[in-house]
C-alpha cells in the first residue's frame, strides 16, 4: 500500500463537498479558482502527466450523454508533484517546472479551469484522472504521433503505429482549374456527401425550385441524381454529368433533358437520360461550360458527386514531407505496409468497399508481425512486390488504374497474408470449387479456429 498511486486535493475530501470558490458561482471575491492538486507515488518511467477533471452526471444538451470536462492540463513534467490553489492561466507566473504545462479547452470551450454551478437540489459528481504517458516504453521510440485533445496538441512516442483510415470520406475530390473553379460561378457549389447527409425533408427543401447540376463519377453521381428526383415533389430541372474525372479531363457525360414532377422517376432506358462524351468541364459565372465549343449551361445549384482524395487524406496525416511524398503514385504492399516508412501499417485503406473484408485478414496478419511469428520483407522485396501489382493493374485498366475497381481479384490481397503466416491459400474444399466458387470472409477462418 505504501507504493501505491494516489491522487488527491488537501481541500476536497474523497466524495465530498466541492468548496464555493472553485464553483462557477463563487465565495466572495474567489469564483472559479482550480483546486489544488497532488500526487504521490508516480510509476516508474513515466514521461508526461495528464490531468482531466469531469463532471459525470451533467452532459453536453446538443451531443451525445459524455463526462463534461472542468479542467484539462497537459505536459506535466513526471517530477512535478502538484498543481496549487489558482494555478489555471498562471503558468507563466508561477515559473520554473511549471512553464512547459499547457492547458486544454473545457466543455465549455475556454481555456483553463471552469468550475461547476452545483445544482440546488441533489448532488453532481465529479471525477479526476492522472494519466501516465509513455510509460514503460522499451529501446528508442520508433515514431512521434500526436492528436488534439480538448485543444491541446499531445504528443506520444510510441514503437509502432497502426493507422486505422478509410479511404472513401472526409476528404472531398473537387477539380480548381486556374480561373475556372467553382469560385467564379455565382450560385452554391456543394460535395454531395454533404446532400447525401441531409435528412429527406432538407434535402427536398435544398433543390426545390432549383436548376441543379450533378457532377460526377458513375454510380455515385447517379445515386445523387435519384434522390434528386426522389425529393422533386415540384419542378426540378437538372442536368447530371458523370465520368472518370472532372476539370479540363474526359468525361462521359449524362444530361437528364426534361422537367422531374411529382412521382416520375430516371430511366435511361426510356431515354430521359443520353450519355455523351464532354472532353472539357470548367465552372463560369452562369453555371458550367461543357465540351470544346465551351457551350453554357446555366444552373442555380452544382452538387461535386466526385468522390474523395483518399490519398491527400492519407499524405496529410503526417508532418514530414518526405513521408507525404512517398505516397506520391505508390502502391502500398499487401495493401497496407508502405515501403519506405517502417513501423507503420495501414488498416481499412481499401482499394473498394467490396474489399474492405481485406483488412479482417490484414489484422491477423499484423497480429502476427507484432508477437514475431513472422518478420516484415526488405525494402527491396516489398517495393517489387507492389511494383508488380501496379503492373496487373495498369494492364486492364489503363490510365485510370489508380481509381479502378479490383473487381475479382480481391484473393490476392488474401492469399499473400496466408502464406506469410503459414496458411494454405487455397481454402476451397475440392478442385472444383477452388476454380469456380467466389471467396467471401468466412473463407479466411483461422485453421486453428474449432
Amino acid at each position: 500500500m505504501a507504493d501505491e498511486f494516489r491522487l488527491v486535493s488537501p481541500e476536497i475530501d474523497n466524495e465530498g463537498r466541492l468548496p464555493r470558490k472553485y464553483t462557477g458561482e463563487g465565495q466572495g471575491a474567489k469564483k472559479n479558482l482550480s483546486p489544488p492538486v497532488e500526487w504521490y507515488n508516480v510509476p516508474e518511467g513515466t514521461k508526461s502527466l495528464a490531468l482531466v477533471v469531469q463532471d459525470l452526471d451533467i452532459s453536453d444538451p446538443d451531443g451525445p450523454n459524455v463526462p463534461w470536462p472542468h479542467w484539462v492540463v497537459v505536459n506535466i513534467p513526471p517530477h512535478v508533484k502538484r498543481l496549487p490553489e489558482g494555478f489555471s492561466g498562471k503558468e507563466e507566473e508561477f515559473g520554473g517546472e511549471y512553464a512547459v504545462i499547457k492547458e486544454g479547452v473545457n466543455g465549455w470551450k475556454l481555456p483553463g479551469w471552469r468550475g461547476p454551478v452545483l445544482p440546488k437540489h441533489g448532488h453532481s459528481t465529479s471525477s479526476s484522472t492522472l494519466r501516465f504517458l509513455a510509460s514503460g516504453m522499451k529501446g528508442p521510440p520508433m515514431k512521434r504521433c500526436g492528436h488534439e485533445d480538448y485543444g491541446v496538441a499531445i504528443v506520444y512516442e510510441v514503437d509502432f503505429v497502426i493507422l486505422c483510415i478509410g479511404r472513401f470520406s472526409d476528404v472531398p475530390k473537387i477539380s480548381s482549374p486556374p480561373d475556372k473553379g467553382p469560385e467564379v460561378f455565382d450560385g452554391k457549389v456543394i460535395h454531395s456527401v454533404d446532400y447525401a447527409n441531409m435528412d429527406n425533408e432538407s434535402a427536398h427543401n435544398f433543390v426545390k425550385g432549383k436548376r441543379v447540376t450533378v457532377t460526377g463519377f458513375q454510380k455515385f453521381a447517379m445515386g445523387i441524381a435519384i434522390r434528386c428526383a426522389a425529393n422533386g415533389r415540384v419542378n426540378i430541372h437538372a442536368e447530371f454529368y458523370t465520368g472518370l474525372n472532372i476539370g479540363i479531363y474526359q468525361n462521359f457525360i449524362l444530361v437528364h433533358s426534361q422537367l422531374f414532377h411529382k412521382d416520375s422517376m430516371i430511366k435511361v432506358e426510356e431515354g430521359s437520360i443520353i450519355l455523351k462524351k464532354a472532353p472539357k468541364f470548367s465552372f463560369c459565372r452562369e453555371g458550367i461550360k461543357v465540351g470544346d465549343e465551351g457551350t453554357s449551361l446555366e444552373t442555380d445549384l452544382v452538387m461535386l458527386a466526385t468522390g474523395f482524395n483518399g490519398e491527400k487524406k492519407l499524405r496529410d496525416i503526417f508532418l514530414s514531407k518526405v513521408f507525404q511524398d512517398s505516397f506520391l503514385g505508390r502502391l502500398m504492399q499487401q495493401g497496407c505496409v508502405h515501403p519506405q516508412i517502417p513501423q507503420l501499417v495501414v488498416i481499412g485503406f481499401s482499394e473498394t468497399a467490396s474489399n474492405q473484408y481485406a483488412s479482417e485478414i490484414r489484422c491477423r496478419w499484423l497480429s502476427e508481425l507484432l508477437v514475431g511469428t513472422l518478420k516484415i520483407l526488405s525494402i527491396k522485396v516489398m517495393e517489387k512486390d507492389a511494383g508488380k501489382w501496379e503492373k496487373y493493374m495498369k494492364r486492364y485498366a489503363g490510365q485510370y488504374y489508380r481509381k479502378s475497381c479490383i473487381a475479382g481479384i480481391h484473393a490476392w490481397h488474401n492469399d499473400q497474408p496466408c502464406k506469410d503466416m503459414g496458411w494454405n491459400p487455397k481454402r476451397m474444399k475440392g478442385f472444383v470449387a477452388e476454380l469456380f466458387k467466389s471467396y467471401g470472409p468466412t473463407d479466411y477462418v483461422s485453421p486453428y479456429s474449432n
